[in-house]
């Protein structure tokens, strides 16, 4: 009786502990799921923590998660965990991936060190990781990006010192490309492995719902150009073969065919990452390509000038500046110009408008102020602030591949060019509210907004020309995704 006694009492304790191990468990990951490695699986096992977007449960990601585990070679530990908005500081979750990265250490009776230990999310949960990213193997963002305009966590994506993968979709209506293209740096400025260390892809026809949703389109999002399950799949490539080539364990034979897997990817998303980043630079050169453009017009190449373009913060100090010229120590034309930028509406970042800016505001002068203050004639071409706009929208519109440009043109969201809007007073110029696009269902033109000041045609030197323009950037942000919505989305 006593030995039957003291068995039962060593069941009900180990009953005991067991349940108290399992309700420990369910406690440190309730809301979240773990996803066992694959069988047939070779190799080390590493784990993947991973964040949904705020709003969506974990199970969602469940068939996205799968394919990746799918792809790798080797046995891939996969945590996916809910996020709850402001639930989490960097140190509780920091914190939350040790709990995890212990558990699946004892299970498999054997430590699954912070370098096997990948940190990923989707969307917003990917910036909630990218808080805690340096203490582990590297970073995976998921319709998302590092450099965010504004923020606690903002810096240059060079300063992370792990490997780095950005994915996202070419037609992401929330993570627009032009925000992925704010981390991008090109192939030419950095050497092939630099670049597939801190490697930004953009994949075809995937958007930002479908790698948690089959049907279902969120709110500012664009459909999908191809199946989830296909586009699921593309995406789940992409990160498997970042994995497998920053694997400090893969065969060179491995690393390389995994290398040119993601060349493949990059070279449909570099060009129009590329495009963007080109785009930009324009824009911070808009007035000075203007304004020599109108000189160059008007003066020929006998009469040589500089130009300088001085970019002013804030509205109320544009509108005491004029454009002036004066004469260098050689006998050059001086042309200062006065350049504004009206910023997009989420500065913070917080919406998936674009962040182009809105428009640019140039202050310039005509080829006749400049001739009389060089003593030279000036010879009448004509020049319009819509000349040069319809120049930098079909500047954009060249970026675009074939199938880009047909989506573009069936969308029936095309925008062209109408007549320039004239004023006659600085102050009118630059306080009207009105848009530079108008139109509605389909129908969109281009209204630049001007005002041109001959010599002697007012009290003072005269000789203006003002010019507001929709940057080139912007312009490529409407073929490639604002054009693309719809009435009901």
């Amino acid at each position: 009786m006593f030995m039957i006694r003291k068995s039962l009492c060593g069941l009900v304790l180990i009953l005991v502990t067991g349940y108290f191990s399992v309700l420990k468990a369910q406690q440190s990951f309730k809301g979240d799921i773990l996803l066992e490695p694959l069988s047939g699986k070779q190799g080390e096992t590493q784990l993947m923590v991973f964040v949904a977007n705020q709003g969506i449960e974990p199970d969602a990601y469940v068939d996205f998660l799968n394919r990746i585990q799918k792809k790798t070679d080797f046995p891939l530990w996969i945590a996916t965990v809910k996020y709850f908005k402001g639930s989490l500081s960097a140190r509780g979750f920091d914190k939350k991936i040790e709990r995890i990265r212990r558990y699946i250490s004892s299970v498999e009776q054997s430590d699954i060190p912070k370098f096997k230990t990948w940190v990923t999310g989707h969307s917003k949960g990917a910036y909630l990781v990218r808080r805690v990213a340096e203490e582990y193997a590297g970073l995976i963002l998921f319709s998302s990006y590092y450099n965010r305009l504004s923020g606690p966590i903002s810096g240059d994506i060079n300063s992370f010192e792990k490997p780095l993968l950005v994915v996202s979709g070419e037609l992401d209506g929330i993570t627009r490309p032009s925000y992925i293209a704010r981390d991008y740096e090109s192939k030419l400025l950095s050497s092939e492995t630099d670049y597939f260390s801190k490697l930004i892809l953009l994949v075809e026809g995937v958007n930002h719902s479908l790698l948690a949703f089959d049907d279902f389109i969120m709110d500012g999002d664009l459909p999908a150009a191809i199946s989830s399950e296909r586009g699921r799949d593309e995406m789940a490539t992409a990160a498997s073969a970042f994995i497998t080539y920053h694997d400090i364990s893969s065969t060179k034979i491995k690393t390389e065919k995994t290398l040119d897997l993601l060349r493949e990817y990059d070279d449909f998303s570099a060009p129009i990452l590329n495009s963007f980043y080109e785009l930009n630079q324009i824009d911070n050169s808009v007035c000075e390509i203007v304004q020599d453009e109108i000189l160059a017009n008007g003066l020929g190449s006998s009469n040589p000038y500089e130009i300088k373009v001085t970019e002013i913060t804030k509205s109320t100090s544009f509108a005491m500046l004029e454009p002036n010229v004066s004469m260098t120590h050689d006998g050059n034309a001086f042309v200062q110009v006065y350049k504004y930028n009206v910023k997009p509406n989420n500065p913070r970042d917080i919406s998936s408008g674009s962040p182009a800016v809105k428009r640019i505001l140039c202050k310039m002068k005509t080829a006749r102020a400049v001739a009389d203050a060089h003593w030279s004639d000036a010879r009448y071409i004509k020049n319009s602030c819509s000349l040069m706009q319809q120049k930098f929208m079909d500047t954009a519109l060249s970026r675009l591949n074939e199938k880009q440009l047909s989506r573009y043109r069936d969308s029936g969201n095309e925008i062209n060019l109408g007549s320039e809007k004239k004023y006659k007073s600085s102050f009118l110029w630059l306080s009207n509210r009105d848009p530079l696009v108008i139109g509605s269902d389909g129908r969109y033109e281009i209204r630049n907004q001007t005002l041109h000041k001959d010599m002697g045609e007012f009290i003072g030197e005269g000789g203006f020309e003002y010019c507001k323009f929709i940057s080139p950037a912007r312009l490529l942000d409407w073929y490639l995704t604002d054009g693309l919505f719809q009435n009901n989305n």
